[in-house]
């Protein structure tokens, strides 16, 4: 999927929100307020369930993630470089 078809998608999206009737767009915000607090409440009774060992595996498996998501970006942006560098260069 690429980010202009996201943002075309957006885009209608919006149109058709603004398009559609206030009390349904209202009952709609109010709803996703209701489903916001009663997430929050679950995620502070799921914080407050773990404890400090769990809250430190998890930070140190985010950090984890985060360098390999990285090291990942990193290797196609170094394989790029390779695959110009042996067509400019190689292939004249």
């Amino acid at each position: 999927m690429t980010s202009g078809f996201l943002a075309d998608i957006v885009k209608l999206t919006a149109q058709e929100w603004e398009k559609a009737d206030i009390t349904v767009r209202e009952q709609l915000q109010a709803e996703y307020k209701r489903e916001m607090v009663d997430f929050l409440a679950a995620q502070v009774k799921y914080d407050q369930m773990l404890t400090s060992e769990q809250r430190e595996e998890i930070k140190k498996a985010k950090k984890d993630m985060a360098e390999s998501k990285e090291k990942r970006v990193l290797k196609k942006v170094i394989c790029v470089c390779v695959c110009f560098w042996k067509r400019k260069y190689i292939h004249m």
